[in-house]
């Protein structure tokens, strides 16, 4: 399975991961909740390090509750925040966010895991239910764009393919006729009966 780490209106912003390049084996997949962007208060008081460091301290006890989960890969629907990725890095995770919807449901779909709205139920030791797995993901360079590929998971009933061109309207049109030819096969293979096109009719009822 593979999917774009940025979106279509975000592919001139970098997303930084000292894990280029890297592979990782069977790897669980975790996709935690919307709360990896760190937001820096500054209220106008004196107690502004109290705030920062409780901030702080909470939002590594949810890291920390994702990493003792066992998960290798962690996807994020929204952005994740240099704290989140930086704690990450050190405990060699591999994190992504910014995924798209569609690309997020296709990896759920294709490893078995479970997108989750809190780290409350997570189990230590690499042990939670709600993590995926896939034999290979690896962060292959594409082009000018990378793209996290999953190989070898246990649930994936379709591929991907990879268009690529001079300009938007080629691969536009490319993936129009991919698409055509595919619903053509489906058709074919849910229904027996094939009716000829070019003409054929015509010229067998002109005989």
């Amino acid at each position: 399975m593979v999917f774009s780490s940025v979106s279509k209106e975000e592919k001139r912003e970098r997303i930084f991961s000292p894990n280029l390049n890297k592979k990782k084996k069977n790897s669980p997949l975790f996709f935690p909740p919307l709360f990896l962007s760190f937001l820096s208060l500054k209220p106008n008081t004196n107690k502004k390090t109290d705030y920062l460091s409780l901030l702080r301290n909470i939002i590594y006890s949810k890291l920390q509750a994702i990493a003792d989960s066992g998960a290798t890969v962690v996807l994020s629907r929204l952005a994740i925040g240099d704290l989140a990725t930086q704690f990450f890095a050190d405990r060699d995770i591999f994190c992504a966010g910014r995924v798209p919807s569609d690309d997020m449901g296709r990896v759920v779909a294709a490893t078995g895991a479970a997108v989750q709205s809190t780290v409350s139920d997570l189990e230590a030791g690499g042990k939670a239910a709600c993590l995926g797995s896939c034999g290979l993901f690896e962060e292959k360079q594409v082009g000018a764009e990378r793209f996290n590929v999953f190989t070898g998971c246990s649930a994936a009933k379709s591929a991907t393919l990879v268009l690529r061109g001079g300009s938007d309207a080629f691969v536009d049109e490319a993936e129009r006729s991919l698409h055509d030819a595919v619903m053509i096969v489906r058709r074919a293979i849910k229904n027996a009966a094939v009716v000829a096109g070019g003409g054929a009719i015509d010229m067998e009822l002109s005989r």
